[in-house]
């Protein structure tokens, strides 16, 4: 205990410092630069990563796997919807969207399935047939939208999501696909 009470005795012996008025706001403003930093840190992680991504072509294997495996995800979203969202009200707007949805995707998930397996089996023979494949895909999602927006303003602020996903995954499958496209054109000479 005696090394205890010499440590309090030196620390009731410390004189109190008041502090500047102008502390508070310097150390708040070293703060926000600190986080500044940090979120301008990790945009360059998150570029350099992508880019990293994006730098490489992808092989025949990885062109169609990223078809598949988006097929796969439409295959069990559709799934879900077909057969475990029995929850929502029957006369409620959404509900008929939702049970019209379900082949959609599952439409969905085959079409990209069978672009998939074309790249897969014919390789560079099939680049052209994906990307006219993708023009396809979001063409289902964008006429899905159209015709379900009678259906209320939340369904169709669903359809309008949905198409900007199917959207933005088009163009980065396209990206893929071009990639792996303009690779197999270089290596053939």
């Amino acid at each position: 205990m005696e090394e205890y009470d010499k440590i309090i005795s030196i620390i009731k012996e410390i004189n109190t410092v008041k502090p500047g008025s102008g502390l508070t706001p310097a150390i708040m403003h070293k703060i926000s630069l600190i986080n500044e930093q940090r979120y301008a840190r990790i945009g360059r992680r998150a570029f350099f990563l992508v880019k990293d991504i994006f730098a490489t072509s992808p092989t025949k294997e990885e062109c169609a796997i990223s078809f598949i495996s988006m097929g796969v995800f439409y295959l069990i979203f559709g799934l879900i919807l077909l057969f475990f969202i029995k929850s929502v009200p029957a006369n409620s707007e959404i509900n008929s969207w939702l049970k019209l949805q379900s082949p959609f995707f599952i439409l969905v998930a085959l079409w990209l399935t069978v672009l998939g397996s074309a790249v897969w089996f014919m390789g560079r023979k099939a680049v052209q047939f994906a990307r006219y494949g993708l023009v396809i895909y979001i063409l289902i999602f964008v006429v899905s939208t159209v015709v379900m927006s009678s259906g209320g303003n939340f369904v169709l602020l669903l359809g309008t999501g949905l198409s900007i996903g199917a959207v933005l995954t088009g163009i980065s499958l396209n990206f893929s696909v071009e990639k792996y496209g303009c690779a197999s054109n270089v290596s053939r000479g």
